[in-house]
């Protein structure tokens, strides 16, 4: 907290910049004084201040957007996890996000209405996409109510009803991780970066069945076809270092 006495005939003002580092000027007006010390506060406060004004100003479609933008482009995963983030900030009525390459080959995020994605999608992917809407029309409400909510007013029991709608909607074990998993890691990031002091993750804790194994049966023609192709994929140079190899044996 800055301090303002007399000192000398003169005002004495100290104030602590964002660093921690004690100033201390003379000024020969109080007014003065005061107005150098609030400004070095103001400027210490707003450096610490919590980003999207915190958890109870940000909606969680705020808060999506704004992680999708500040970190999906450097993951492995972006273009699934820009997805996810997509069906949220849809239903809040927000831009999407896509991920596109800059022209010296960079990944970066930029913004696209709506309407303009929708335009792009062909007419029977589009039915096929309706059809699958209408399917999960319990879960795309609940995202929609989620997405307007402030992201201090989501709690343990509010997820716990999400989870069970989407199994109620036919979301599979492994849909269903991947869904909370996303929400989760955006709480903990803003908990540990986004300086969002005293907001509770609702996400932990949370319940999940295991995720499904999957496995690929192969006839023995599939697989002779596909030791086929791995063959005729060998280039001539290839074949000659292989043969240098054999005889070295």
């Amino acid at each position: 907290m800055a301090s303002i006495f007399a000192h000398r005939g003169r005002y004495r003002a100290q104030a602590i910049d964002k660093t921690g580092k004690r100033h201390t000027k003379d000024f020969d007006r109080h007014a003065q004084a005061k107005a150098w010390a609030s400004a070095i506060e103001v400027e210490s406060a707003s450096e610490h201040a919590p980003e999207l004004g915190g958890p109870t100003q940000a909606t969680l479609a705020q808060t999506l957007r704004h992680y999708g933008c500040k970190y999906s482009a450097a993951k492995g995963g972006a273009v699934q996890e820009l997805g996810r983030i997509n069906v949220y900030l849809r239903e809040a009525g927000m831009a999407l996000l896509r991920l596109r390459k800059t022209p010296d080959g960079q990944d970066e995020i930029v913004e696209e209405p709506a309407q303009e994605r929708e335009q792009k999608v062909a007419d029977g992917l589009r039915a096929y996409l309706g059809q699958r809407r209408s399917k999960s029309a319990r879960s795309l409400a609940f995202r929609a109510r989620l997405s307007g909510m402030r992201a201090s007013a989501i709690s343990k029991a509010l997820i716990d009803d999400f989870v069970t709608t989407m199994k109620l909607d036919g979301a599979s074990e492994s849909q269903v991780q991947k869904e909370i998993a996303l929400l989760k890691a955006v709480f903990n990031k803003a908990i540990a970066r986004w300086n969002w002091v005293g907001f509770e993750n609702p996400c932990i804790g949370v319940r999940l069945g295991g995720s499904e194994t999957r496995f690929v049966r192969l006839t023995k023609e599939q697989i002779e076809k596909r030791i086929q192709r791995r063959i005729d994929s060998i280039q001539p140079a290839q074949i000659v270092s292989l043969k240098k190899i054999y005889v070295s044996l």
